[in-house]
């Protein structure tokens, strides 16, 4: 569904300015910044893999959503700080059933910069909703203990992630340890953790995997 364009000025500033004759003059002004909400979430979706239609097809109905933004207004964060919140709903283009709604916001230099991040958020949830989980990486192995990267790629609140840590050696299972990690972290917040080894396996002669069982 297509929407104006909205441009925003950052604020006023001034700089100072010299000419070749010496003459001194004060330039005021600040940075602008247009954003169409439509084209923006028009480019996530493509980036994400969608055909964009301009109308609806019959023959494609049954695979075709039908995605609508809208501009909710503003959130005082404090005396000086603004939040700018937006909706954007998706629907079934053949029932008009509701399949999604995300409503977030963005704090940035200006009004279209703020609905920028908002749609980021927006776009990232829908991401996430499609495909939620738990990234994981190994950063290090020692003979004690491994060192992981977790990053909460779900559009949920995450408190705790049951992990299982799998030894190999020569390609064959010698150990399973499951651990269970207090996380506590919003969508899209990472952090690091260290997992003690099982004493049965403090050797660096084993290979290590890791999966993410179940988190809640």
């Amino acid at each position: 569904m297509p929407t104006g364009s909205l441009t925003s000025n950052s604020g006023m500033y001034g700089s100072a300015y010299t000419d070749t004759y010496g003459n001194s003059y004060w330039m005021y002004g600040g940075p602008t910044t247009s954003i169409n909400p439509s084209e923006t979430i028009r480019g996530y979706l493509m980036k994400m893999g969608y055909t964009i239609l301009s109308q609806i097809d019959a023959q494609s109905i049954n695979k075709t959503m039908i995605v609508s933004y809208g501009y909710t207004g503003r959130r005082a964060l404090s005396f000086s700080a603004y939040a700018s919140c937006i909706m954007i709903q998706i629907l079934d283009a053949k029932t008009h059933d509701i399949v999604a709604t995300y409503e977030t916001e963005g704090c940035g230099s200006n009004e279209a910069d703020d609905i920028l991040q908002a749609i980021y958020t927006a776009m990232l949830m829908h991401q996430y909703g499609l495909s939620p989980k738990i990234h994981t990486e190994i950063l290090k192995v020692s003979k004690n203990s491994v060192r992981l990267y977790l990053k909460n790629k779900t559009p949920y609140w995450v408190e705790k992630i049951t992990l299982r840590i799998t030894y190999y050696l020569d390609g064959n299972i010698v150990h399973k340890q499951d651990v269970t990690l207090d996380a506590e972290k919003n969508p899209s917040e990472d952090m690091e953790k260290q997992i003690k080894r099982d004493k049965a396996v403090r050797s660096k002669k084993y290979e290590v995997g890791i999966e993410v069982l179940s988190y809640e």
